[in-house]
Order: C-alpha cells, then sequence, then structure tokens
C-alpha cells in the first residue's frame, strides 16, 4: 500500500472480508468522528456502527492519534475511556471478548531509516524522552505541529495514556466487561524507524496530501504493521480465555495450545 494507487487507501469506513473456515472480519475506521461518538453518553443515538457489535465476539479496538484533534492536551481521556467502556458493555453480546490494541509512535525522519532502532529507549528519546507533556493550545487539526519540542505531532501521548483502559476496565468504570478484555501490548514496534510511508505519501492522488510532509507514523504494508496481526493471533491462540470448546469428536487444529506451553497472552 505504499504504492500510487495504495498510498493513504484505508479501504472506507467498512470493510469485511468472510473466512474461509466460518465467521467475517470487519473493520470500522472512523478517526476523530468514532472517537467523538465513543464519548457520548448511552442516551444518545447509535453511531452508524454500533448494531455491528450486537454480532461481535470478539472487538479489536484502538483510539490512536487522532483523539488529538478533539483534546489535545488528553485532558479528557480518562473520561472518553470511562464512556466508551460503558458503551461496548452495552452494545456486545455477554459472551463477546473486547481487546483494545496500543498505538504506536512515529519517528522523525524515518525516510532515512534503513533498519530497526536498538531500544524503544532510543525511539522515545529522539521525541524528548518518556515524559510526555501537554500542549499550550488544542491543536486545529490532527496534523498541526508544535514548535519548540521534538515531539512536534505528540506522538507519545496516546501510548502514555492507553494504560487507562487496562485501570479503569479493572475497576467498577468496567462494568459487564471486567473478565473480558484484553489490552494487547504492541510497544515493540516503536524500535521501527524503517517501514514507514515516508516520502511515498508524495505518490498520493490528492494533492493536498501530497504535498505534505513525509508521513513518518503510518507503515506501508507488507510491513512493520502486520506485527499487529502476529500480536492477536499469538493472544487468541494461547490464552486459553479464547480457546473454543470442542466436542469430543472435534479434532484440535495443529496449532492448538493444548497441553499448556507458552500460553502467554495478557488479560484482565
Amino acid at each position: 500500500l505504499c504504492s500510487y494507487g495504495g498510498v493513504g487507501d484505508e479501504g472506507g469506513a467498512l470493510t469485511a472480508a468472510a473466512l474461509r473456515s466460518g465467521g467475517t472480519l470487519v473493520k470500522v475506521l472512523g478517526h476523530a468522528p468514532m472517537v467523538d461518538e465513543l464519548r457520548r453518553p448511552l442516551s444518545a443515538p447509535w453511531a452508524w456502527w454500533e448494531p455491528l457489535l450486537r454480532r461481535a465476539d470478539i472487538v479489536v479496538a484502538n483510539v490512536g492519534h487522532h483523539y488529538r484533534a478533539l483534546d489535545g492536551r488528553y485532558a479528557r481521556y480518562g473520561a472518553m475511556v470511562r464512556a466508551a467502556l460503558a458503551r461496548f458493555d452495552a452494545r456486545m453480546p455477554p459472551h463477546a471478548h473486547l481487546v483494545f490494541r496500543t498505538s504506536n509512535i512515529g519517528h522523525l525522519g524515518c525516510e532515512r531509516a534503513a533498519a530497526p532502532l536498538p531500544s524503544r529507549a532510543a525511539a522515545w528519546s529522539a521525541l524528548g524522552g518518556w515524559e510526555w507533556s501537554a500542549p499550550p493550545f488544542q491543536p486545529e487539526y490532527f496534523g498541526q505541529a508544535r514548535a519548540g519540542v521534538a515531539d512536534v505531532y505528540d506522538w507519545r501521548a496516546p501510548p502514555s495514556h492507553e494504560s487507562l483502559w487496562a485501570t479503569l476496565a479493572a475497576s467498577a468504570a468496567g462494568g459487564g466487561l471486567r473478565g473480558r478484555i484484553a489490552l494487547l501490548n504492541v510497544s515493540h514496534l516503536d524500535l521501527r524507524a524503517d517501514g514507514h510511508v515516508a516520502d511515498a505519501m508524495g505518490l498520493h492522488a490528492d494533492a493536498s496530501k501530497a504535498a505534505k510532509p513525509p508521513d513518518c507514523l503510518h507503515y506501508c504494508l507488507p510491513g512493520p504493521a502486520d506485527a499487529w496481526a502476529h500480536a492477536i493471533y499469538n493472544l487468541l491462540l494461547n490464552n486459553p480465555r479464547y480457546r473454543r470448546r470442542r466436542s469430543r469428536t472435534e479434532r484440535p487444529t495443529s496449532g492448538s495450545c493444548s497441553p499448556p506451553r507458552q500460553c502467554n497472552g495478557s488479560g484482565l
């Protein structure tokens, strides 16, 4: 997706794929408007995508960097998480599980990177270190740069706050989701300064996007972001919570984790 016809093509707001073994994968993409819908009270009208939750067995969610356009200081992030947990709890079936995937940071100068960084610390150090400080203003749009700081796009802000999903889900705010939610930590991608869209953004069919600086947040596909799929696959395969009960006549699959060995998915 870093060729001329693929840059920035995220498949639209709704994408569905039927699996050969049965079931359907559904992707819903909403950026800032969807985050705004997540934080609305339950009494508000349903968003167009919410009925899809009624049919879900597993929901994988991520808020990501577009939250910056709504609350650049992240002062209301906790309130958004509480509202989102209540919404998922009310809309998802009682057997369904929620997995929240963490967000990767970006890497300034990624167009010059040809290999992974030696550590996460090196990636965060390039942006100012482990501690993120809120901007003195609300950005007018998602990609508005800050002056006087290395982390000009506040790339450290989402992962600095995402532990709230685990903390609040384990508290009374988790409601019926307690025991049915996991935090999928993909912070190992912070090492991947290579593989970003970078200068390929200049090939975008939209002239306004082609004129923007190199994209050092999003990754090309195939590329480092494939690790997200590997991580969720490992979680679903190796955590006993997600293991489907088999009948006595059903054969186990070759990738099953029985007897348990390295069954190490994290959950709450």
